[in-house]
């Protein structure tokens, strides 16, 4: 683990904006926290902004008619909402910062506010940005796939330290970077221990460098939230409760689905179906063992991945020879 990062805690001018995270190849430590690669901003693309949008309306307003007491009663809930935010959530101690910050002026911590609303107002760009890239594609994350994907759609410029906000010329990513070996779990390590003072900096940079690790954020294709696809894997659906559902996971559904629409295009997974409901009726009635059910099992399986890859290379394959096969049992 890590050396504890209390020492530093108050080196940051109470600046609530202001952190640091140590890099490695497989995840990221922030005070103490330990995230995978892309973790937080998976859940950060998952969180409704909007609910931002009134009492910051109602924040302006009260500052320009100078209503200090009515200020701090809207202050206190947007509170309350910061720090149920991805990352702020694991630094709650930092609300005694805001608290100190604002004793002598009620207005002082309008700034930083305005400066979190439009950090993630940027979270709009990111998850048009996913979505685009996994229009099209079932692929794994793979770092090299993915450039190929951003060079095709023209999409090259998101990595131009740009803050994909609404100008794309503008550079704010303002990211100090050092190298630290530290020791965890007994061994040394090398970290690459990177200071923040806005969440847009380590929205970019945790995404980029998730990519790099082969983790990347991702939307499911049935309820439409994200969901961190982990190095060496492709689901196409993320594990939360499906939508109208009271237990199965969009994966759960998503699989049936999947399966359903295998055997819908494609005669050699239809053929085989039908003969394993065939084969298990048989077996259910006591007309076949277990031993026996499990030999055509195994048997069923391997003539039929043998047809599919025939059947890949030509449509015109004899369908009925190997229903005949399948069959023969």
């Amino acid at each position: 683990m890590i050396p504890k990062l209390g020492n530093d805690l108050f080196d940051f001018n109470f600046d609530l904006l202001t952190f640091k995270a140590y890099f490695s190849n497989d995840d990221i430590e922030i005070e103490e926290h330990v995230y995978k690669h892309c973790e937080l901003l998976t859940d950060f693309l998952n969180y409704d902004t909007s609910c931002f949008d009134l009492p910051m309306k109602e924040l302006r307003l009260l500052r320009d008619e100078k209503q200090a007491k009515t200020f701090r009663a809207v202050e206190q809930k947007l509170w309350e909402m910061i720090f149920e935010l991805p990352l702020f959530r694991d630094m709650k101690y930092r609300i005694n910062w805001l608290k100190m910050n604002n004793h002598d002026d009620a207005f002082a911590n309008m700034d930083t506010y305005e400066k979190i609303y439009a950090d993630l107002k940027t979270l709009e760009q990111y998850r048009w940005f996913m979505r685009r890239m996994f229009e099209k594609s079932k692929w794994k994350v793979d770092t090299n796939k993915f450039c190929e994907l951003m060079e095709r759609n023209d999409m090259y410029v998101f990595t131009r330290s740009v803050s994909l906000g609404a100008d794309k010329d503008i550079d704010p990513v303002n990211v100090k970077i050092q190298y630290e070996l530290l020791e965890r779990d007994g061994k040394p390590l090398l970290y690459e221990k990177a200071y923040f003072c806005r969440l847009v900096d380590f929205f970019y940079l945790d995404l980029f460098k998730g990519i790099m690790h082969n983790y990347c954020p991702k939307p499911c294709k049935l309820c439409g939230k994200f969901f961190l696809q982990e190095n060496g894997l492709a689901f196409e659906y993320c594990e939360k409760t499906a939508p109208n559902e009271a237990t199965k996971t969009c994966r759960d559904i998503g699989a049936v689905q999947g399966f359903k629409n295998k055997i819908k295009n494609n005669p050699v997974w239809e053929i085989h179906q039908r003969a394993y409901k065939k084969y298990h009726a048989r077996k259910r009635k006591g007309k076949m063992t277990e031993a026996e059910f499990s030999e055509w099992v195994l048997m069923a399986e391997k003539l039929r991945d043998e047809w599919l890859r025939a059947y890949q290379w030509n449509n015109n394959v004899d369908l009925e020879k190997y229903r005949e096969l399948i069959n023969s049992k």
